[in-house]
């Protein structure tokens, strides 16, 4: 099985290669360098999410005797993620109501051809309320619609979505063979691999990124994984569960709180996400320059560790309701002020340089110097 993987894993590295190759002769008309969420500085591809899932589907056609069969139907219910998610990465502009709907259509196929609803909240005995067949419903279309736009947010940083991505997959691995689970674990175990492959080419350069359809995509077939795996083991914590994905959650809220807040559009795309926050206070209180080059994955490789304790934590307690929920609760604080504290700290650095330093030669100042 070692062999198969490092197998699947130097396919995907070749065909991401391929990609990354191939860019003088493909089309580059989507401009992400005047994105306002850009963090990179040269025009690059997003079609790492094509090499990812050819890989991962090659994967499960060639062990299919072992892969779970839902796994099959999942990739049928994710079609309209990956469509609309390749048409932007193509350089079509496609509006986000678009790409939230296409996500709600494949969390409504997930659920009425795969079966997949979470049937249960963990949280003082409150279950009764899932009864209702219509709750069930909306709730598990939230969770997988969220989740899967979460991975998108992610996608910003070197190798952020990616290793995110197999951070949540080893866990819910992990879990699925507490639970005796193991077909799940060998369809995420090939995910990962896929993963790995592309990572050797996004990380730490940036040469291909996975695009609106790899960073969904794969946040969609992880979400309905959980969402399966919650039903086939009665054991496990929901909670547990959102800590596993609790970055890129805990992320996607509160980008909302904070847009609306501040009375802008939910939607609208900004560089205040935790990781551009990391990235900015690192270049503002660390290096004193912009230099995406080294600040871009410097940031990805200190957020890593934060990213993975909440999910290693949600391993250890998959059984333990209570227990879960206090950590979500720690984690969820330690994040706030983690967040807010970075941003005082870059804003106070930009104050003092633009104060003491004289005004031509100032740096980063005045009304838009602080964090991005």
């Amino acid at each position: 099985m070692d062999f198969v993987l490092f197998a699947f894993t130097g396919l995907s590295f070749a065909l991401s290669l391929a990609v990354v190759l191939l860019k003088r002769t493909a089309s580059t008309q989507h401009d992400d360098l005047h994105a306002i969420q850009s963090a990179h500085q040269r025009p690059t591809l997003r079609f790492g999410g094509l090499a990812v899932f050819a890989t991962f589907v090659m994967a499960l056609l060639i062990e299919p005797t072992r892969a779970n069969p839902h796994i099959f139907l999942n990739l049928v219910c994710v079609l309209p993620v990956l469509a609309v998610g390749f048409a932007e990465d193509a350089g079509w502009r496609i509006a986000p109501h678009w790409r939230l709907f296409a996500a709600i259509i494949g969390s409504l196929l997930a659920i009425f051809v795969c079966g997949a609803v979470i049937e249960r909240l963990g949280f003082l005995r409150m279950d009764f309320v899932l009864e209702q067949q219509v709750v069930a419903v909306l709730l598990t279309v939230l969770a997988l619609t969220g989740v899967t736009h979460s991975f998108n947010l992610l996608d910003g940083l070197h190798g952020l979505c990616g290793f995110t991505a197999i951070i949540v997959a080893v866990a819910l691995a992990v879990i699925s063979s507490k639970g005796g689970q193991n077909e799940i674990g060998l369809v995420l175990a090939l995910l990962v691999a896929a993963l790995v492959g592309f990572l050797m080419v996004n990380f730490p350069r940036g040469l291909l990124f996975l695009g609106d359809a790899g960073a969904t995509g794969i946040g969609f077939i992880l979400a309905s994984s959980a969402v399966h795996l919650l039903q086939v083991m009665p054991n496990l914590s929901p909670w547990a569960v959102a800590l596993v994905f609790f970055w890129p959650i805990a992320d996607t809220l509160w980008t909302i709180t904070r847009r609306m807040s501040r009375r802008t559009a939910a939607m609208r795309p900004d560089r205040m996400h935790f990781h551009h926050v990391v990235m900015r206070a690192f270049e503002i209180l660390v290096l004193r320059k912009k230099n995406r080059a080294v600040s871009n994955p410097v940031a990805t490789a200190v957020l890593l560790p934060f990213i993975a304790t909440p999910s290693i934590v949600g391993v250890l307690f998959c059984e333990r309701d209570d227990l879960a929920l206090i950590a979500t609760l720690f984690f969820a604080t330690f994040f706030l002020l983690g967040y807010r504290a970075l941003v005082r700290a870059a804003k106070h650095r930009v104050r003092v340089v633009f104060v003491s330093a004289p005004r031509s030669n100032a740096p980063l100042g005045g009304r838009g110097g602080g964090a991005e």
